[in-house]
C-alpha cells in the first residue's frame, strides 16, 4: 500500500469508526486504526518539516516560496509514494448486518483496509 491510499483513506475510517457498531467490528476497527497510527504519524512529522522547509504559513494559508515549488512537489510526491509496511495489518471484515452508512467512494477508498462481509446469496 502506498501512504497515499492511507493518507486518502483517514477520513472514511473515521467515519466508520464514529458509528455506532457492534462491539467486536468496533474492536477491530479500533484495532486497525491503531496499526495505522505509526504510518500516520510519520507522514504528518516529514510533511511539516518539508512545509517548513519550502514554504510558510500566512493567515492560515501555506504559501511556498517561488523557488521552492518543485522541490515542495517532489518531496511530497516521494513522501505519498512511499510503500507502506503493512505486515500484520489485514483487512477488517465488517458484517453487511452492522448498516454501516458509507458512499461508494469512501468504500474505494478502504480498499485494502475495510471489507463488507456479505452473506453468499446477500451479494447478489
Amino acid at each position: 500500500m502506498k501512504m497515499k491510499q492511507l493518507v486518502d483513506a483517514v477520513p472514511s475510517m473515521q467515519k466508520i469508526a464514529g458509528q455506532d457498531l457492534h462491539t467486536g467490528t468496533l474492536y477491530r476497527v479500533s484495532r486497525l486504526l491503531g496499526k495505522t497510527e505509526p504510518h500516520l504519524k510519520f507522514y504528518d512529522e516529514r510533511r511539516a518539516v518539508i512545509l517548513e522547509e519550502c514554504g510558510a504559513w500566512e493567515n492560515g494559508k501555506f504559501v511556498p516560496k517561488p523557488d521552492m515549488v518543485e522541490t515542495l512537489e517532489t518531496k511530497m510526491q516521494e513522501l505519498l509514494g512511499l510503500d507502506l509496511d503493512m505486515e500484520g495489518i489485514k483487512p477488517v471484515k465488517i458484517p453487511a448486518y452492522e448498516d454501516v452508512r458509507i458512499s461508494y467512494a469512501d468504500l474505494r477508498l478502504l480498499e485494502g483496509l475495510i471489507e463488507i462481509e456479505f452473506e453468499e446469496d446477500e451479494e447478489e
